[in-house]
């Protein structure tokens, strides 16, 4: 199982050798695909990074408890023509332990008939249960979000003291830290923030409606990270709003 796929990637494209599929367990489907997405974009993999209607770029995601074989064929359908504004068809299978086995089935045989423009991420979380003949054609990787960002855990910390915080020279030294990280990054700081401020919310019944709208505030932001929003603009706003 290879380290760093984001750097396999950008030499395999360099090379000329780029694999048509990949497998990735992650403990954050979320996270990762939006890292990758990010990077596709850096890489001019794509031209549009946001996955809404995007003609060369798909999402699968379970339809409740599984992903149905209903999807893949749509997918197949989708990707039977050569890309209209991008060099490849990619598509993201997020939870892809989750087909059910007439989707991985039917995945499989599109994945045993590998075409150039076309290229696959399958995301499963740790350990997950995929069928062997699937793995036995994808570059597989590992990609822990927690080890990845744990170096992103003090700004966390400064967003969570400082999001009410009045005290306007703090405030200026902590969106001036967030001004210098990159977009994946700060969709990381956002997402941990919320998940704190929710275990939070569970606990201090009294500040209910502090915690409910800064809540509310950082998911706002965060869709505009995702989004290609301008970060300047994004900080902007969390700390006029959250004050």
């Amino acid at each position: 199982m290879k380290d760093d796929v984001f750097k396999y990637i950008e030499s395999s494209l360099a090379e000329k050798t780029l694999s048509h599929s990949f497998l990735i367990e992650t403990d954050n489907c979320e996270i990762f695909i939006n890292e990758l997405t990010m990077f596709l974009f850096n890489k001019n993999m794509i031209k549009n990074q946001t996955l809404n209607n995007n003609l060369n770029m798909v999402l699968i995601q379970p339809d409740g408890k599984e992903i149905k074989v209903g999807e893949i064929n749509q997918l197949q359908s989708s990707f039977s023509t050569m890309p209209t504004n991008d060099d490849y068809n990619i598509y993201i299978v997020e939870s892809a332990e989750k087909m059910n086995l007439s989707a991985a089935n039917k995945l499989l045989k599109f994945l045993e008939e590998p075409t150039d423009h076309i290229i696959g991420f399958l995301v499963t979380q740790i350990d997950s249960h995929v069928l062997p003949t699937i793995k036995s054609r994808c570059q597989i990787f590992k990609y822990m979000t927690n080890e990845a960002n744990n170096s992103l855990d003090g700004h966390v910390e400064s967003v969570l003291t400082t999001i009410n915080d009045k005290d306007f020279i703090k405030t200026t030294e902590v969106r001036k830290d967030l001004a210098e990280l990159d977009r994946g990054e700060l969709m990381y700081i956002f997402q941990r923030t919320i998940s704190l401020l929710e275990e939070k919310l569970s606990s201090e019944k009294e500040d209910y409606k502090k915690i409910s709208t800064n809540i509310v505030l950082l998911d706002k932001l965060l869709h505009l990270v995702k989004s290609n929003v301008n970060i300047e603009l994004v900080l902007d706003r969390l700390f006029i709003e959250a004050r």
